[in-house]
C-alpha cells in the first residue's frame, strides 16, 4: 500500500528527497521501523540520520570500494581506525601518524597518509598502494558513526541474508512499473508542482483502491477464488451501478433526473433503481421529498459539471457549441512573440480582439514587439535607452523586473542586440565538450579525455 507520495523538480537527485519524506512520516505517526530504498537515495550518513533522528532502519546497498588495477588488494575496510587516538592501523600492523581533518567534494572527510618509509619496506605494497614512485598509502575516512556504517553494509551486503531480506523491495519496484505504464504517472498532466502533485496523490489512491478490490484475505488464487470481500463486493456493485448510470444523451438525461433532484447530480436510466455517488447509495424510488435527502447526503465534493451541463438544458437553451475552444496562455504568448507576418488571418484577428478587450496585455505586447524588433534589425545601441525608459515609465512589473536585470549588465546587452557576433559557436563548444565528459565518466583516464577535446572534430 501506498501511504506517501513526494513530489519533486525533475533535476532534484533522489537523495535529497530521503530526509523530508521521513519528516513528513514522522509528522504523521507514519514512520516506518524498515524502510527499503535503492542506493540513490542513501550514502552512510543518510543511514545514520534516519536511525538517530526517525528510528528508522534504511535497508540499501552503498556503493562498494573502485576494484582497479592500481588498488587490486586492500580496501578502506580493511584498515582498522583507533578513533580515540585517531590512528588506522593496516592489515601489516603499520599505523599511520594522526589524520587531518579536510574536504572531498564538499564534505568533511579524514586524511590519513601513511609513512612513505613504512610502505616502501611493506611486501604488500603492490597489492596496496599500486604506485611505483614509493610513496605511502592515503585514505579518505568518513567520520566515526558513517565510516562504522559504511564499512558494516558493505560487508553485509555480499551475505545471503542480507540479499533475502533486501529482495523484499521487489515490491516497490513492482508498484513502479505498474504506476507508471497502468496508470501514467510519469505522463504530468498540469503545469506547477502543486496540481501535479494532487496527480501522484490520486494516483496512489486509485492504485491502493484497485490492490484493495483484488486481495482476497482468505488465500484465493485466479483459479480458486474463493469467496469475495465486502470491499470487492462494494466495488463491484458500485461498477455496475456506474454502467448503469452513465446515460448522457440528452433526452434520456433529462427524462429521467427526478424533480427532487434539482442539481442534477445523480442520474438513472430507469426511475426505480439505485445509483451509487459521491460514496452514498442513493434510492430514487421514494417521493420528492426523499429524493432530496438522500441528494443531501452527498455532499459538496461531488462535481458539479452535470449539473451545469443541465441547467441551460432546462432554460431551453441550446447545449454550448465546444468545437471551438477559446485560444490558451501558450496560444497568446506564441501570437505576441511571433512576427505579425507569419500569423494567420484568423490568428491576427484574434490576437487583435484580446489585446482590445485587455489594455494591460496590449501594452506589454507593444513593449515585446520593439525588444524584437531591436533584436531583428540590431538597433539596440540607438534604441535601448529609450525602450527602458518607455519600459519604467508605464511598464508591466514583470517587464520593469527585466529591465533592471538589464541595466546590471548594460554594456554586455547593448553589444548583443547592435554587433553581428555571437557567442553561439562558443556555446557549441562547450556543450560538445560536456557532452566528451559524460561520455567518458568513470571510463578512461584524463589524458584521454584532453586529447578528444583537442582533437575530436
Amino acid at each position: 500500500m501506498t501511504v506517501h507520495a513526494a513530489t519533486t523538480p525533475a533535476p532534484e537527485q533522489d537523495i535529497g528527497t530521503l530526509e523530508q519524506i521521513h519528516s513528513d512520516l514522522a509528522a504523521r505517526d507514519l514512520a516506518p521501523a524498515e524502510h527499503l530504498v535503492d542506493g540513490g537515495y542513501t550514502s552512510p550518513a543518510t543511514i545514520h540520520r534516519a536511525r538517530t533522528e526517525y528510528g528508522i532502519d534504511l535497508v540499501s546497498p552503498v556503493r562498494l570500494p573502485p576494484r582497479t588495477r592500481a588498488l587490486p588488494g586492500f580496501n578502506k575496510e580493511d584498515f582498522l581506525p583507533n578513533w580515540a587516538e585517531r590512528t588506522p592501523t593496516c592489515p601489516n600492523g603499520a599505523t599511520s601518524p594522526p589524520w587531518k581533518a579536510t574536504l572531498a567534494d564538499g564534505q568533511p572527510r579524514l586524511s590519513v597518509l601513511f609513512p612513505r618509509a613504512v610502505c616502501r619496506a611493506c611486501d604488500d605494497r603492490p597489492k596496496c598502494t599500486g604506485n611505483v614512485d614509493g610513496k605511502g598509502r592515503h585514505l579518505l575516512l568518513l567520520s566515526q558513526p558513517p565510516q562504522e556504517i559504511q564499512n558494516r553494509v558493505r560487508n553485509e551486503q555480499r551475505t545471503r541474508p542480507w540479499q533475502d531480506r533486501y529482495a523484499v523491495r521487489a515490491g516497490c519496484e513492482a508498484t513502479v512499473s505498474e504506476t507508471v505504464h497502468a496508470h501514467g504517472l510519469r505522463n504530468c498532466r498540469y503545469r506547477d508542482t502543486a496540481k501535479t502533485h494532487v496527480q501522484h496523490v490520486l494516483t496512489a489512491a486509485g492504485t491502493n483502491i484497485i490492490r484493495l478490490s483484488q486481495h482476497r484475505g482468505d488465500g484465493g488464487t485466479a483459479d480458486h477464488p474463493g469467496q469475495a470481500t465486502c470491499f470487492q463486493q462494494l466495488c463491484q456493485e458500485s461498477s455496475v451501478d456506474a454502467e448503469r448510470g452513465a446515460v448522457f444523451d440528452d433526452g434520456v438525461l433529462l427524462s429521467h433526473v427526478g424533480p427532487g433532484l434539482t442539481d442534477g447530480r445523480v442520474v438513472g436510466r430507469d426511475p426505480g433503481q439505485q445509483l451509487s455517488a459521491g460514496g452514498a447509495v442513493l434510492d430514487t424510488r421514494g417521493g420528492d421529498q426523499h429524493r432530496q435527502q438522500q441528494a443531501d447526503r452527498v455532499g459538496d465534493d461531488v462535481p458539479l459539471v452535470l449539473r451545469d451541463y443541465l441547467r441551460p438544458l432546462r432554460s431551453g437553451a441550446q447545449p454550448q457549441d465546444r468545437s471551438t475552444r477559446p485560444p490558451s496562455v501558450r496560444d497568446v504568448t506564441t501570437w505576441i512573440t511571433r512576427h505579425p507576418d507569419s500569423l494567420t488571418t484568423d490568428e491576427t484577428l484574434k490576437i487583435k480582439g484580446i489585446l482590445t478587450r485587455c489594455p494591460q496585455l496590449d501594452v506589454t505586447a507593444d513593449h515585446v514587439r520593439t525588444f524584437a524588433e531591436m533584436m531583428t534589425a540590431r538597433t539596440g545601441r540607438d534604441q535601448l535607452a529609450g525602450w527602458i525608459d518607455q519600459v519604467k515609465a508605464g511598464g508591466p512589473p514583470e517587464l520593469v523586473s527585466l529591465v533592471n536585470g538589464i541595466g546590471s549588465d548594460l554594456g554586455a546587452v547593448v553589444a548583443g542586440l547592435s554587433l553581428p557576433f555571437s557567442s553561439g559557436a562558443v556555446e557549441g563548444q562547450v556543450n560538445r565538450i560536456k557532452m566528451l565528459k559524460r561520455q567518458m565518466f568513470g571510463r578512461a583516464g584524463l589524458d584521454l579525455l584532453r586529447k578528444r577535446v583537442l582533437l575530436a572534430v
